[in-house]
């Protein structure tokens, strides 16, 4: 049995997405979509993980730690039609390069904002949780994000697998 659920995820980012819609004129809901999408984040990525062969012991010594689950996933491959539906298997790191557009019409790409995430960021998750104040990318970037992650995942669902060779 599986100890992570990528329908969980997309729940997440339902009710993330209903927040959202309701507005986003308090710090508390700022607060609880950005919560939200990445915890959607962080289950999306173990989800996927543990069903490319991952252990749950592995992906629960990652933590919360959402660049470090970025890292893993590009330690497994995909099965990808190339040319004239010829399969290869090619590298989940991939999903890193989807491009994410930000409110000021600016552009980054999953991989550059969860490498960022951890320096220009209020700390996932306690840093969310906890105090007053906290300082984070717009909802709708990490929510955008988040729905990103979660569908490629799902789309590449039936096929993943860990590379040989992962340390």
């Amino acid at each position: 049995m599986a100890e992570y659920d990528i329908d969980f995820a997309g729940k997440l980012i339902d009710t993330a997405c209903f927040v959202e819609k309701d507005g986003l004129q308090t710090q508390e809901s700022i607060r609880v979509v950005i919560y939200l999408a990445l915890l959607a984040c962080e289950i999306s990525m173990k989800a996927f993980l543990e069903r490319a062969g991952f252990k749950s012991k592995e992906l629960r010594a990652c933590s919360h730690d959402l660049s470090k689950l970025s890292d893993y996933m590009c330690f497994c491959e995909i099965e990808k039609e190339i040319g004239s539906k010829n399969p290869r298997w090619v590298s989940a790191a991939c999903f890193r390069s989807s491009a994410i557009q930000t409110p000021d019409g600016a552009s980054s790409t999953i991989g550059s904002l969860l490498e960022r995430l951890s320096k220009d960021t209020s700390k996932y998750p306690n840093e969310l949780r906890y105090g007053e104040s906290f300082t984070h990318y717009s909802p709708q970037v990490v929510l955008e994000m988040a729905q990103r992650i979660q569908d490629w995942c799902v789309n590449h669902w039936s096929n993943p697998r860990r590379k040989s060779g992962f340390p």
